[in-house]
């Protein structure tokens, strides 16, 4: 009979330690496996200069995660001993580190190594998902081959290293360091006029990817942060500058909420390399009296409308959730057809298990009475459409049912009133000319933006959704650059990156130094 091992006791058994790599501190270089590890894990461990990673919109936490934060190797031992003490043998826990677990990582400016024999002596079991190192991610970003390029992976502020004047170099310069590389580099031969590329990896700057060409003698280090350094015959490339392919790269964009942030806008501006911030311009507030909107949902119940006509997605999320206080699915909807305008609506309504019968070819209220069908007293037993909306007026919509023969009843769910202020910082960027370009997805989200937090810049190009978007914001004083011809975020997206390629060109065509709106702004300001 073969030996079998013995029965582990897991009473006592500790957590598994995944330690993933940081990629540089950049998210967009983060692994997929990574982020497989961070959404199971019930307790996460990072130093506080990554705690942006886990801020990505695309991270997905467990609920009941505990994060621990460590500021130095005190604190670590401190966090071995709570893991070893407090985690279940089920557990997975997730230790994020600065670059990579089996490279050039560290934790709290100690070697990843050190904290897994710490874990390992304390009886967990260890695991490592790598990602890329500073030296690869300098090769993906210059387009260097990485066996023909010389790589001194570190320098440290107090260390000055022997280089070759030979070939393309790629320099990995820890914080504070930039200076000792600076002078690594003219020992080994280059002129103090040889071109340099120098990528900034800090979280803290926008974008946190940030490249600055030009002279050796001339390279600072203005954010004490990983710095990647290339000189070299190499830098006549011209896709070295690969990054510019990306539209919108560099570009500040200010987006004013209204419903709440379409995840596919934020998306398609991160993919053509720009980075948003969103200030929410409008609250929701429940309905003076609830009655109205009780009545309303057992009207559906009892089958009282033919139609139900969705035109925002707060209306959807407000008659869901009482009809769920009320113990109530999507059943009740059992012969009733729904319409709906707004796509974040019919997106919610699928979710909840309704497809809506009619949405028209034009998102808009005005649209739908347009498209909407004839009521038919052969084929339509009711003809009463039921409207659930905010405290703002329907008439043209409400007055094109009624001319197809249809009785509308509607009701006011939820009060759309203005939000507070965003932060001072906020108010004086926009004000200020800080950010490159504002996208405007409605004219309440124009007024109410210039009603909590001044008017943007003259500098800072105005994209808005429709001509009637557009109309407001001229009305408002801001001149509008482009109008999507098309009311989904994508097309908003779309037709910003398209303006901004053209006047690039146009730029470069006159001899001009293709500079972002702000850019501008800030170089007039020096001058003066």
């Amino acid at each position: 009979m073969s030996a079998e091992p013995a029965r582990e006791r897991t009473s006592n058994a500790a957590a598994r330690v995944f330690f993933l790599g940081s990629a540089g501190g950049l998210p967009a270089y983060l692994p997929l496996s990574s982020t497989r590890v961070l959404a199971e894990a019930s307790l996460v461990i990072i130093e506080p200069q990554l705690r942006h990673i886990l801020q990505q919109e695309e991270m997905q936490l467990r609920k009941d995660h505990t994060l621990i934060e460590v500021n130095n190797f005190d604190e670590v031992f401190a966090a071995v001993r709570s893991v070893r003490s407090n985690s279940q043998c089920d557990e997975i826990v997730a230790w994020l580190c600065v670059g990579d677990p089996l490279s050039d990582g560290e934790i709290c400016s100690r070697p990843v190594h050190e904290v897994m024999a710490l874990c390992s002596a304390a009886g967990m079991k260890v695991g490592v998902v790598a990602t890329l190192t500073y030296p690869q991610i300098g090769s993906m970003r210059f387009g260097m081959h990485l066996p023909n390029t010389y790589v001194r992976a570190r320098i440290g502020a107090e260390e000055e290293v022997s280089l070759p004047k030979t070939g393309d170099l790629l320099l990995h310069v820890l914080p504070g360091a930039l200076e000792a590389a600076s002078k690594s580099l003219r020992k080994a031969g280059y002129k103090a006029s040889e071109p340099v590329f120098l990528v900034t990896c800090d979280q803290n700057i926008l974008p946190p990817e940030q490249t600055t060409v030009g002279k050796l003698a001339r390279i600072k280090d203005e954010y004490g942060s990983h710095h990647l350094v290339a000189v070299g015959p190499y830098l006549n490339n011209p896709r070295i500058e690969w990054t510019q392919t990306r539209p919108l790269n560099g570009w500040k964009v200010l987006i004013p909420v209204t419903n709440s942030l379409d995840p596919s806008l934020v998306r398609r501006l991160q993919i053509y390399g720009a980075t948003h911030t969103a200030v929410p311009t409008m609250s929701i507030e429940p309905p003076r009296s609830k009655t109205a909107l009780e009545r309303c949902v057992h009207g559906i119940v009892e089958g009282n409308y033919q139609w139900v006509v969705f035109t925002s997605v707060h209306s959807v999320r407000i008659i869901i959730k009482q009809m769920q206080e009320y113990g109530l699915d999507a059943r009740c909807f059992a012969g009733i057809r729904v319409a709906v305008t707004d796509e974040q609506a019919e997106n919610e309504l699928k979710n909840w298990g309704i497809n809506p019968d009619f949405v028209p070819d034009e998102r808009t209220a005005s649209g739908l009475a347009e498209e909407f069908p004839f009521h038919d007293d052969l084929l339509d037993p009711i003809d009463c459409v039921l409207v659930p909306k905010a405290e703002v007026a329907t008439d043209p919509m409400v007055a094109g049912l009624e001319e197809l023969g249809w009785q509308v009843e509607e009701v006011t769910v939820y009060r759309a009133v203005r939000a507070a202020p965003p932060s001072p910082e906020i108010r004086d960027s926009i004000k200020g000319g800080d950010f490159d370009a504002v996208l405007f997805t409605s004219s309440s989200a124009v007024r109410n933006l210039i009603g909590i937090a001044g008017k943007p810049h003259a500098s800072m190009v105005v994209v808005a959704i429709g001509d009637a978007t557009a109309k407001t914001c001229e009305e408002m004083g801001l001149e509008v650059a482009a109008i999507a011809p098309e009311p989904n975020p994508s097309c908003l997206v779309e037709v910003l990156a398209n303006f901004v390629e053209e006047r690039r060109a146009l730029q470069i065509a006159d001899g001009k130094l293709p500079l972002r709106p702000s850019q501008r702004r800030r170089r007039r300001k020096k001058r003066s």
